[in-house]
């Protein structure tokens, strides 16, 4: 039995399929700016690392032609919006520059790119290494330079 990922926007939630796919159904009117996926748990779909209880996120707002990656790296953007009471733009900014990374993959599958595969699979072990997991974390330039 594959493991399962729960996904709540604040109202709706749903389970992921084997492969990490699911479906959400978000109201017309709802502001995507202002809501996160939130994930719990499962295994990471490219490494198959079981991730416990680790709950990753991605804001509403990084969703292109209905499609939306949670990963760690979108993680770290939620946080930061959060944590900076800053919009969705701002925070991928920042986090990309704090990465060394391009702005215009952050919300991209990680497989996309070996440097957010690296970045997104560092950030997991960091991660499953922390009691909290992934919640509260930002980083700083530098941080992740080998």
């Amino acid at each position: 039995m594959p493991n399962r990922f729960t996904i709540h926007v604040s109202y709706a939630k749903t389970l992921t399929n084997a492969v990490g796919g699911y479906s959400l159904q978000v109201p017309g009117d709802t502001d995507l700016t202002a809501h996160s996926i939130v994930s719990i748990g499962g295994s990471d779909t490219e490494t198959g690392e079981s991730l416990g209880r680790m709950a990753l996120s991605s804001p509403l707002a990084f969703s292109e032609n209905g499609m939306l990656y949670v990963t760690p790296v979108t993680t770290l953007v939620s946080n930061y919006m959060m944590s900076q009471s800053v919009d969705v733009e701002t925070a991928r900014a920042a986090i990309a520059s704090q990465l060394n990374l391009s702005e215009s993959i952050l919300g991209d599958s990680t497989e996309s790119s070996a440097s957010l595969m690296k970045t997104g699979l560092m950030l997991t072990q960091v991660g499953l290494n922390r009691t909290e997991g992934l919640s509260g974390l930002t980083v700083n330039n530098g941080d992740l330079d080998a």
